[in-house]
């Protein structure tokens, strides 16, 4: 289960797609599954951060809380980030391996970001893997979108043509 790719092409300078990216105070505004962020702890240049995640979700007939810690390698040359779920805090994950990247494309930028993830519950099948992996790339998706309007917005860019 839970291998994810999405793309988004930008109409703004990478590194200032890549600077909203990293904001993770604002990333609750960009996904409406997220609710909260809290920094447990961050390198004083910011390219390492630990933070818990919240999320909830409307799974079939009920609402599931998550939560899970993060750690986030921010690399401001090659304008990447790597995550990976905490080992001793996983909360809802078994694992959870992430890259983002902010690279030049036409003009303007290209974010993508790959999520290779497994939750942990006794109860998972072959349905429920499905509904997990359309969940993470919709917001996943709406992420993107949402720090793709940010970034247009700042810069005054016209936008680009769409997404794949």
């Amino acid at each position: 289960m839970g291998k994810i790719r999405v793309e988004s092409i930008v109409a703004a300078p990478p590194r200032r797609v890549f600077d909203i990216a990293r904001d993770v105070d604002m990333l609750p505004q960009f996904m409406k599954s997220l609710k909260r962020i809290d920094v447990l702890e961050r390198a004083p240049d910011d390219s390492f951060l630990r933070c818990r995640w919240f999320a909830e979700e409307r799974l079939v007939f009920a609402r599931q809380k998550m939560c899970w810690v993060q750690k986030d390698w921010w690399d401001e040359d090659a304008l990447t980030c790597r995550s990976l779920v905490d080992e001793k805090e996983p909360g809802n994950y078994k694992s959870l391996c992430a890259t983002w990247s902010f690279g030049p494309r036409n003009g303007g930028a290209v974010m993508v970001i790959e999520v290779d993830f497994q939750m942990e519950h006794p109860l998972m099948t072959r349905r429920a893997h499905k509904l997990l992996d359309a969940l993470m790339e919709r917001n996943n998706r709406e992420l993107l979108g949402n720090i793709k309007r940010r970034a247009e917005r700042d810069c005054g860019c016209v936008r680009l043509p769409a997404d794949r």
